[in-house]
């Protein structure tokens, strides 16, 4: 994803192996930002090889009972 003030655009291949780019819709963009803030994220300060879909179980630790 690249992030351009407001907007952000992403890479998809399609048929063919096609690369091509798109604008995310804000709404898209503005779910991302509020499921990652949850995670104490911030998108435009995450290093690029960093997962957008952080996993809450990596974040606990392991308890057993």
């Amino acid at each position: 994803m690249i992030l351009d003030g407001d907007r952000a655009y992403y890479t998809y291949r399609g048929k063919g192996g096609k690369q091509g780019h798109r604008e995310l819709p804000q709404h898209a963009l503005n779910a991302i930002r509020a499921s990652l803030q949850a995670f104490g994220k911030d998108l435009a300060t995450m290093p690029p090889e960093e997962s957008l879909w952080p996993s809450l179980e990596k974040m606990k630790p392991w308890v057993s009972f």
